[in-house]
């Protein structure tokens, strides 16, 4: 069958059952299936910083034109400014907005449109990045920021200005998007968190709000000079010595947990009710329907996995906790004697030098993860480390999968559970592998992968810089994100700079879509699988 080329709105496809184009392969259930790939261009910058949508679909970018900067919006350039700054796109993906500033003049752009202005000549680098990126409600329909003249600062919420304050940060709505709280500094020494524009309480310090949805309630820290308290719907509820925050909510929004500190002894807060004490708490995870909980937790050199049901101690820690859809179902990690133990179910599955992405299928049949063998860091007394990445295996269900990588990443089920898509990494590029088979060939068209705001797991050692490709992988592609200040992980402000941590995403149970940089350009990229193929 000879090649045909297509091109729809902009998207070129090669279609065709050749065996660089679609492969045939096996899956671990043994049927036969074949692989179409698609792509489209979203623009390229030779910066290598961009902001990835929520549904991984959309890409923005800031491209410098001589002295000027615009945003480029899947690949669209927007209107000039001598600064662009904040850029960010709404949690449906709808919608993006971003500030500009010219000439002293600050502009909001929403959508490709100027909605607001005001002047000030103050610099866009006396501020940080999240303090000046407009916030969307979760509904996409809202709108928040705040301006800055002289030295008042405001908030602005759908073009109404809020009072003045010397600081303003943490913008937050609530899940259905009827409210906005936000941190402000008074200006006489202390923070109030501000609800709808009602201060509530003032301390030295507060964090940043959340909303409780079980109660529509705003939740924060107040820190006092010997205390910290939890405050909700503006009623102090606990004071403790220390207290980590944000909490942690259950997927439907009707649980809340937090850890918290006195003297020595640690504990978690579950639903207002103090749990059992230990030296140490921390990873907290609730089941899909919040019935269930897990977190992990050390008594002197005894570390356990605690549960809503018992205790389960034996290991010199417990780190990644993961529960099944249907919350039937406990996966976790394990240490033990320098190794990492994968439990499931209480059973132990495997024992690796490393393990990365512990999880369930969408059906909750299956449990896959990839571990790694030989993976070792070489401490120096000066310079950097020296790394040795040893073979990484994509393991489902106690049995490995295809052949060893230098690297894995962006392991993806299909929503039906038939499917695992991922990421090996050999001689220096990256291929895509479905079901344990890898796609074979070259392609002269661009290279697509897709990022996820939360995928990068740096290596937090001294000296350690860690360089890894951006990918999607099969057409053996290449290219490589070059970002610095990387974000706390699991932060808000995470989405900020995409990093090589890449991952598939399914659309339906035969259809993915990646995106990533082949060089300096960005694409999306969409897959079909097709079975039944032979």
């Amino acid at each position: 069958m000879a090649r045909r080329w297509i091109t729809i709105a902009g998207t070129k496809m090669l279609v065709g059952l050749l065996p660089f184009v679609a492969l045939s392969c096996a899956n671990y259930f043994d049927t036969s299936i074949s692989i179409v790939i698609a792509e489209k261009s979203l623009g390229s910058t030779p910066s290598g910083f961009a902001l990835v949508s929520p549904n991984g679909k959309r890409v923005a970018f800031i491209r410098h034109v001589g002295q000027k900067e615009v945003a480029v919006i899947d690949g669209v350039e927007q209107q000039e400014y001598q600064t662009v700054v904040g850029l960010r796109f709404s949690p449906d993906s709808a919608h993006f907005a971003y500030l500009g500033v010219e000439s002293g003049r600050w502009h909001v752009i929403r959508d490709g449109v100027e909605v607001d202005e005001w002047e000030d000549f103050v610099s866009p680098s006396t501020f940080s990045q999240e303090s000046l990126r407009p916030t969307f409600s979760p509904d996409g329909e809202r709108l928040a920021y705040s301006s800055q003249v002289g030295s008042v600062r405001r908030a602005i919420v759908d073009g109404v200005r809020g009072r003045g304050y010397s600081r303003i940060d943490g913008f937050t709505f609530s899940p259905d998007s009827g409210q906005l709280a936000y941190r402000a500094d008074t200006g006489l020494g202390d923070q109030v968190i501000v609800v709808d524009e009602a201060e509530g309480g003032s301390y030295p310090r507060v964090s940043k709000p959340c909303f409780f949805s079980a109660t529509g309630q705003v939740v924060y820290v107040a820190y006092r000079h010997d205390s910290q308290v939890v405050v909700l719907g503006g009623t102090e509820v606990g004071q403790y010595d220390a207290v980590q925050w944000p909490p942690v909510f259950s997927p439907d929004g009707e649980r809340m947990a937090y850890a918290v500190r006195r003297g020595a002894r640690m504990q978690f807060v579950i639903d207002g009710g103090e749990g059992p004490s230990f030296d140490k708490v921390g990873g907290l995870v609730f089941s899909a329907d919040g019935n269930r909980f897990a977190y992990s937790a050390r008594r002197g050199t005894d570390s356990m996995l605690v549960t809503d049901e018992d205790e389960v101690s034996g290991y010199d820690g417990v780190m990644v906790v993961a529960f099944s859809p249907d919350s039937r179902r406990l996966a976790y990690l394990a240490m033990r004697a320098g190794k990492v133990v994968v439990v499931v179910d209480g059973d132990e599955a495997g024992e690796w030098d490393q393990v990365r992405w512990l999880d369930f299928s969408p059906d909750s049949k299956h449990v896959a993860y990839a571990g790694n063998v030989g993976f070792e860091v070489v401490s120096k007394p000066t310079g950097p480390l020296d790394i040795e990445y040893g073979k990484w295996w994509v393991t489902v269900d106690g049995s490995r999968r295809g052949r060893a990588y230098r690297d894995i990443t962006g392991v993806a089920f299909s929503p039906d559970g038939r499917h695992i898509v991922y990421w090996g990494q050999k001689s220096g590029k990256w291929v895509v592998v479905v079901d344990g088979e890898e796609m074979t060939g070259s392609f002269t068209f661009p290279l697509g992968s897709r990022f996820d705001r939360t995928f990068y797991q740096a290596l937090d050692m001294p000296g350690l810089r860690r360089r890894s490709g951006v990918f999607m992988g099969g057409l053996e592609y290449e290219g490589s994100l070059r970002g610095t200040n990387i974000p706390p992980v699991h932060s808000s402000e995470r989405d900020w700079v995409l990093q090589p941590r890449a991952r598939f995403v399914f659309d339906s149970p035969s259809a993915f879509n990646s995106l990533a940089w082949r060089g300096d350009e960005a694409l999306l990229v969409n897959g079909r699988i097709q079975t039944g193929v032979k």
